[in-house]
């Protein structure tokens, strides 16, 4: 397995307190019946004999952040494979191990301080801008050059959802090529995910402000 995930996991030998235990991600038994009836002193003392060496290593693992769901190690294997060795979601409790990278074709993010305000902002706003030529995707569909806005007010908060903004373009997550639902179209360059503000005025249902749960909601985002 990749380094990514060898050095986060353990061996997953447990009791099963009589519940059925299966994979999360392939949705099968995890442990057989030998171990299903085994005591929890016989599982403690084979753990630890592989912890010496001295047993191997079983091909159901732990991951260290994941301590309450055990997954089969070629489950793991084959879901880090699907994302080109370069992360792993848990499919349990959704944390990520590894550094999240995306798709995005390449572009460029600026973003400069403004005078103009938000509604129900004082301060002066961020205005971000994106711009990508046109080109073709690494599996061979052709996009069409375009460029997106937002605007951030410039609060502590406001500043803190910038830079992980730049940290997400950085990983190519900010936008992907699909289809996107406001213009009824596909292979077009879209947003993946994480909402941006527009407009600085007309509120929520206009993608700006004022909206008093944007900056939680794009953080959540953002931390995902």
């Amino acid at each position: 397995m990749s380094n990514i995930i060898e050095h986060e996991v353990k061996t997953g030998h447990r009791q099963a307190d009589n519940k059925e235990e299966v994979c999360p991600i392939c949705r099968c038994d995890l442990f057989d019946d030998d171990l299903m009836a085994a005591t929890p002193a016989e599982i403690q003392a084979y753990t630890k004999a592989q912890e010496c060496g001295q047993k191997p290593i079983d091909d159901v693992v732990l991951m260290d952040q994941c301590t309450d769901h055990p997954y089969h190690r070629e489950c793991l294997q084959m879901q880090l494979q699907s994302k080109g060795g370069q992360y792993l979601r848990c499919s349990t409790c959704n944390h990520v191990y590894g550094v999240r990278t995306g798709d995005m074709p390449k572009g460029k993010m600026t973003w400069a301080l403004r005078s103009m305000k938000c509604a129900g902002f004082k301060e002066q706003t961020w205005q971000v801008e994106y711009s990508f030529p046109g080109g073709k995707t690494a599996s061979g569909i052709y996009y069409h050059g375009d460029s997106r806005h937002g605007y951030i007010p410039d609060t502590l908060g406001g500043r803190e959802v910038l830079a992980l903004l730049i940290q997400a373009f950085q990983r190519r997550l900010t936008f992907t090529v699909g289809f996107s639902p406001t213009r009824n179209q596909d292979n077009v360059i879209c947003w993946n995910g994480i909402h941006h503000k527009t407009n600085t005025h007309g509120g929520s249902s206009n993608y700006g402000y004022p909206d008093s749960t944007y900056f939680d909601r794009v953080r959540n985002e953002l931390a995902d």
